[in-house]
């Protein structure tokens, strides 16, 4: 049946003309988890940047095939004395609860993202479209390593370091935008998009850029 269905659209594929895309835009770090098996510290990523090239052609009358690259940089925030429920059984130490974290710094993470979407687009008023997409990919993060510093009850201080590995995994993708055609053959898009594997990754954007045919 897939291979029926790709036949069938060979041709508009073949003979529909590229689209080039640009955008940029924030990332929402308050979205971006990682697996319970790892500190709640590795959660507190300030706010990134994220920057995505695309190409894009029309298949349906009303439906463009998109494959988008993107990459996403965000900072870790440092922060200072707080007393966040049993942190400290995921570092192995003897009681969480005679802990308390003093102080926490980490280095940046980033990600590296590789999607194949569908985008539906409904005129709305003149040039202004709204767009619908939906699509999965490759998601690469790499995160930063995190340096954190607990005092016991007794008063000694216990420094350890939090180091992650790089992981590849499938996401997939919805998301909900604005095109609106500046000239013919030059439109300029913002959309609000979400990632997630469904068990221990998401993550928000918001993006906006340009596109020529």
């Amino acid at each position: 049946m897939k291979r029926l269905l790709f036949i069938a659209l060979l041709p508009a594929l073949l003979t529909a003309q590229i689209k080039y895309s640009i955008s940029g835009g924030t990332v929402f770090s308050s979205a971006y988890s990682t697996s319970g098996t790892e500190s709640p510290l590795a959660h507190y990523w300030s706010n990134g940047a994220t920057v995505t090239v695309g190409l894009e052609k029309r298949i349906l009358p009303a439906v463009d095939f998109r494959a988008t690259l993107g990459y996403a940089y965000l900072p870790y925030k440092s922060y200072g004395e707080q007393r966040p429920p049993r942190e400290a059984m995921s570092v192995g130490l003897a009681d969480p609860a005679a802990y308390t974290l003093v102080a926490a710094d980490g280095d940046a993470s980033s990600v590296v993202r590789l999607m194949i979407e569908g985008v539906y687009s409904e005129p709305l008023s003149g040039p202004l479209e709204l767009l619908l997409s939906t699509g999965v990919g490759a998601t690469m993060g790499a995160i930063g390593n995190i340096r954190a510093t607990w005092m016991s009850n007794s008063g000694m201080t216990t420094r350890y370091t939090l180091r992650f590995s790089e992981s590849v995994y499938l996401v997939h993708s919805a998301g909900l935008g604005l095109r609106y055609s500046l000239v013919e053959g030059i439109a300029v898009e913002t959309a609000v998009k979400y990632y997630s594997n469904y068990t221990d990754r998401m993550q928000y954007g918001l993006t906006a850029g340009i596109i020529v045919q």
